[in-house]
């Protein structure tokens, strides 16, 4: 990372900014082309590694591209605040964010429910629901397991 000075390594403090991050942006390859989509999402961080679950439709270029690739491009970010400035040069923004590359894992029929309380629970604090079995023959479910993360946070001076 360039900026180190902005640089993130506390684990609690990536949890913190994922907790309020409302959208994932995640990202893999059509052939030579990027392929980026907006996801709802839920993760899990255990033992050293998150975990990211996400769901959707069994069928389309998404779920195509997802069982082609060996590592997607995970991005969150929250608390964007454009700073403007006297001239172009000294604009700037406030934010913090989350890149993190992993592999795509699908999960079976059996264990999608578990998967998709997760991702609930990013929404809703609760790991309670109960799925229609049709509904979930219907959906992939499934997570990438992290090999890499990092954060970055560009922050409001605190005022005095």
């Amino acid at each position: 990372m360039r900026r180190k000075e902005l640089e993130i390594n506390d684990t609690s403090k990536i949890q913190e900014i994922l907790d309020q991050c409302d959208v994932c942006r995640i990202g893999m390859l059509d052939g030579d082309r990027p392929y980026v989509v907006p996801m709802s999402f839920g993760y899990h961080y255990n033992n050293g590694i998150f975990e990211f679950y996400f769901h959707g439709n069994n069928a389309g270029k998404k779920v195509e591209l997802l069982k082609q690739s060996n590592t997607v491009c995970l991005e969150f970010d929250t608390n964007c605040e454009l700073v403007s400035g006297e001239n172009a040069c000294s604009y700037s923004t406030f934010y913090q964010s989350v890149i993190a590359y992993g592999k795509p894992v699908f999960f079976a029929d059996g264990e999608k429910a578990e998967g998709l309380n997760i991702l609930m629970s990013q929404y809703s604090k609760r790991t309670d629901f109960t799925y229609p079995e049709k509904m979930l023959q219907s959906m992939a479910v499934y997570k990438v397991v992290v090999d890499e993360i990092t954060a970055k946070e560009h922050k409001k001076p605190s005022a005095i």
